[in-house]
């Protein structure tokens, strides 16, 4: 006979399209460990928006595995175990921050300072900073020598994304691993986060940053406290997003049917600084519609929300 000490737990979400049609996913630990995960799934019929929001319900569940299991130092909380009305639940964490790379760069190459945030701390970059900051300062340089006098804005290469602030001595390169298709409104928040964080390095560390342009060489020690300053232009840039978060909520309820005025009078509510997710929450009750406006603002504009951290509104477990 054997005797097994193993702490052995199952952990389990399940998707629903209606009480037929689900997919159950099981977290399977040992000894507090993730050992292996388990599907059972029956036939799906789904349209184009069902098949959407499964896929973003399912995006939340790897979520929570990965919590749990991938970043142990976070504090897992279940979702399942929140109030079915639905509330703010962080889906973004410090750890999951999608912009892993800031590059102020020379506007003759030099890489001055390099950001790589990961896992909520500075990580060294797998590929050479100076390579990289040299092969985006040749793309800029060509791009203003064939008329193009403020340089590059954007580049796309598959999943990655590069955005560039040009400033009077130096550009900011801010790469991003998300392929966004942020709507008109929010993509602007991602330059103007480039263009603040470069104004604000330019005005910390003119004298070192001549002194760079004089030598051809770098210090990296002169520019290491920015990573602090970038860090508060993270928190700022947070509270600003959640704010257009809730703002595009109310916008999408009211082309969706919800009451005109009083969806106005929060939008300029949300303008003066308050957070109206408490009054979000009464107005669903009566206006189903919305939790649609929620959860496509969600999906629809979600690598922002990851990139920021911003708090959204969370129904997982409405669907558990």
């Amino acid at each position: 006979m054997d005797l097994d000490l193993n702490k052995k737990s199952v952990t389990s979400w399940k998707i629903k399209n209606d009480n037929f049609e689900s997919l159950s996913i099981s977290a399977v630990e040992v000894n507090k460990k993730l050992e292996e995960i388990r599907f059972t799934q029956n036939e799906f019929s789904l349209n184009y928006s069902q098949f959407s929001l499964y896929f973003h319900y399912l995006a939340q569940v790897k979520n929570n595995i990965d919590l749990k299991y991938i970043l142990p130092d976070y504090k897992y909380k279940d979702s399942r175990s929140k109030s079915k009305t639905g509330q703010i639940t962080p889906l973004s964490f410090k750890g999951s921050l999608k912009i892993p790379e800031v590059y102020f760069i020379t506007n003759n190459g030099l890489c001055l300072f390099h950001f790589l945030a990961y896992h909520g701390k500075m990580e060294k970059s797998p590929v050479n900073q100076n390579l990289v900051s040299g092969l985006l300062s040749a793309i800029n340089s060509f791009a203003e020598n064939i008329g193009w006098l403020s340089g590059v804005q954007l580049i796309k290469s598959g999943e990655i994304e590069v955005r560039f602030s040009k400033k009077e001595h130096i550009f900011v390169a801010l790469m991003t691993n998300v392929n966004s298709r942020l709507s008109h409104l929010v993509e602007p928040t991602l330059f103007d986060f480039a263009s603040d964080i470069g104004e604000a390095f330019e005005n910390n560390y003119s004298e070192q940053i001549y002194a760079c342009y004089d030598k051809g060489l770098v210090n990296s020690d002169d520019f290491s406290k920015f990573q602090d300053t970038i860090n508060k232009f993270f928190i700022q840039y947070r509270k600003q997003t959640f704010d257009l978060y809730q703002k595009l909520i109310l916008t999408e309820a009211i082309y969706l049917g919800a009451p005109h005025d009083y969806c106005v009078d929060l939008i300029h509510q949300v303008s003066q600084g308050k957070s109206v997710i408490s009054e979000l929450a009464k107005l669903m009750k009566e206006y189903p519609v919305i939790t649609t406006a929620i959860q496509k603002v969600n999906f629809d504009q979600k690598p922002v929300w990851d990139i920021f951290g911003v708090p959204i509104y969370d129904f997982t477990k409405e669907k558990t």
